[in-house]
């Protein structure tokens, strides 16, 4: 399947907290960082309008999980339990399942905060997202419901490098970075990928699939001593790229075009008058064919003045299309 590229900031996206690439998706498993991204997505995916979470505590189904947070029935109560000791979510009501008397109850989760004035994205410090302000990426909706999702954890790393090193730096006009020098050796130290074919294979796919591309291929001076690494972008939907950096490029004067949808009377005349034509100069004696040929021409002229089609056109092709209308009926051709 080929993706058709990220929405782009000025469409649906949500402000991510950094530590969810720098401490979950290094160090958790697939399951664990569906759970987390699927948390992050409902609470942080609909504000109000003062921009809180509508909503924090979420109701969390075994069929939700499975269905929209794409988490297989075997690794969802490992998921959960993994996302609680990590720091990443609280449990705010346990599910409870029917028994006698009493009937079931959806367990409630929401994400857990850290107050503390100090950023922390050591995953050993690590105790619940950063409360403060910054520390944020704005990350499309589709990188949540789509490739963390279904794609191996492989290749969320490769995609989330890219995003959080790309859109995830502003400078101080308010820009984002389009592309970033990124290495092997980096990306595997930062998502914690060790085996290196691994890596190769995820960046391959993504490439392949669409979600990012390579602006500048890495490589090495025969002395083996300068090193270039590669360089990656986000693949953009295309009807974004005329947006860079949040800021509209001049859109070029577009010529407006006659089309036959909006011009249908006029190709019917048209028709009509080279029938018209072809009648004049064959060998068709038929009288009664040209009288109706004149009868529907004067149908679709009466047509066209009441109903003022003619208004905005020359005044030359007013004329002409009143004479193709009301000329005198064709006489027989002998």
């Amino acid at each position: 399947m080929r993706f058709d590229g990220f929405e782009h900031l000025t469409a649906n996206y949500l402000y991510c907290p950094n530590q969810f690439f720098e401490v979950c998706l290094p160090h958790h498993s697939r399951g664990t960082v569906r759970l987390v991204a699927y948390l992050l997505r409902k609470t942080l995916g609909w504000l109000d309008t003062e921009g809180s979470p509508i909503e924090q505590d979420i109701s969390v189904s075994y069929r939700d999980l499975i269905n929209e947070a794409g988490i297989s029935r075997g690794a969802i109560r490992k998921a959960l339990d993994e996302a609680v000791a990590g720091g990443f979510i609280i449990c705010i009501q346990q599910g409870k399942a029917n028994g006698n008397n009493q009937s079931s109850e959806t367990a409630c989760y929401a994400l857990r905060w850290d107050t503390d004035t100090q950023y922390h994205k050591n995953f050993e410090k690590f105790n619940g997202f950063f409360a403060g302000e910054g520390y944020r990426t704005p990350i499309p909706n589709s990188f949540f419901d789509l490739i963390v999702k279904h794609e191996a954890l492989s290749v969320v790393k490769v995609v989330g490098t890219v995003l959080r090193h790309t859109v995830g730096y502003q400078n101080q006009f308010g820009g984002r970075r389009q592309i970033a020098p990124l290495s092997y050796s980096y990306i595997q130290k930062y998502v914690n990928l060790s085996d290196r074919s691994t890596l190769s294979a995820a960046i391959q796919h993504a490439i392949e699939t669409g979600y990012v591309h390579c602006v500048q291929k890495g490589g090495i001076d025969p002395s083996h001593i300068k090193r270039r690494p590669s360089t990656y972008a986000i693949r953009w939907h295309e009807q974004a790229n005329g947006e860079v950096n949040g800021s509209k490029t001049r859109l070029k004067k577009s010529h407006k075009k006659i089309t036959l949808t909006n011009n249908k009377p006029i190709y019917l005349l048209l028709l009509l008058l080279l029938l018209k034509i072809w009648i004049r100069f064959s060998y068709c004696n038929t009288q009664d064919l040209t009288r109706i040929l004149h009868w529907n021409c004067q149908g679709v002229g009466d047509w066209m003045r009441s109903n003022n089609r003619l208004n905005g056109y020359p005044i030359e092709t007013q004329i002409a299309i009143h004479s193709a209308c009301y000329d005198e009926p064709l006489k027989e051709i002998g």
